[in-house]
């Protein structure tokens, strides 16, 4: 039996931003998506992608009983499903040819034994995995850069047992080019360095590193976020290839990042945080 979601105090000023007034038809996701800043997951078999028309949760079952008033623009709800619950922020989307509410944060429980709503996260993360002392950071949850101090992202509450129990997403902007204002953030480069061979190489913060070892240049970067105070904990993994750029990791606390490339020259990036024990391994990045 779930127990009961305690609705949350929020900053009603910082979702101003969650309006969605030039939100698109929403397509629902195919996939669990290419990167967890794509805010796609599967809940109860289900998958979603932030932010997403209410009407999705109640097509697959889920129910509520609160009364929504449009004219107030905003509601936080509580939804059921054969005796699980989740709670959610839904925001009224007003410029629409069909006006909808939309699901603009989505709370399972937290805690022992709060919740029994299956859920997968981005790279196979589901409910009940062992979660080796990360809790809400790194390779189980999502600080979002851009919207630190809205609390925008995905948190993950784990129990005594150190197995993930409940999840926390919170939507973030579709429409806006993210690569370009991370870029903007970014602290400046200091260098750039040339790698002609395979092997392991520790690689600086905030120094491009160009591999030549492909038919086209590979550029890496450890950027840095340093210089805005609300992510100055963080760091993201940068690659480009010609014209195509993508961050294909978001590091909270990273410590030590070294590029390996292997005899097939395939590169990857290995991580380690500063609150990692002995017995943890590293985090891997597949570059693509």
């Amino acid at each position: 039996m779930a127990v009961p979601i305690e609705l949350e105090e929020t900053t009603y000023e910082k979702e101003e931003l969650f309006q969605g007034n030039d939100w698109d038809e929403y397509k629902k996701p195919l996939t669990m998506g290419d990167s967890i800043d794509d805010y796609i997951f599967r809940l109860d078999g289900s998958l979603y992608q932030m932010p997403f028309p209410l009407d999705e949760l109640t097509s697959d079952g889920w129910k509520y009983t609160e009364k929504l008033k449009k004219d107030e623009k905003r509601a936080e709800i509580i939804l059921t499903k054969e005796g699980k619950e989740i709670y959610c922020i839904v925001w009224y989307c007003q410029r629409r040819d069909d006006p909808k509410w939309y699901v603009v944060s989505l709370k399972t429980g937290f805690g022992e034994g709060i919740s029994d709503v299956d859920f997968e996260l981005f790279e196979d993360h589901n409910r009940g995995d062992y979660a080796y002392g990360y809790g809400a950071h790194g390779i189980y949850g999502f600080v979002d850069p851009l919207y630190l101090e809205a609390r925008i992202g995905i948190y993950t509450g784990t129990g005594s047992d150190k197995t993930i129990k409940g999840f926390t997403m919170t939507y973030a902007h579709k429409y806006i080019d993210r690569i370009k204002r991370l870029n903007e953030i970014a602290t400046d480069v200091k260098g750039e360095v040339s790698i002609t061979g395979k092997g392991n190489i520790e690689l600086e913060r905030d120094v491009s590193y160009k591999l030549t070892l492909y038919d086209e240049p590979l550029y890496v970067q450890v950027k840095s976020l340093y210089k805005i105070g609300w992510a100055k904990d963080m760091d993201i993994i940068w690659v480009k290839k010609g014209e195509k750029e993508e961050i294909i990791g978001y590091i909270e606390y990273g410590k030590d990042f070294t590029l390996c490339i292997d005899e097939n020259k395939k590169p990857k990036i290995e991580v380690i945080r500063t609150e990692d024990g002995l017995d943890d391994e590293p985090e891997m990045l597949i570059i693509q």
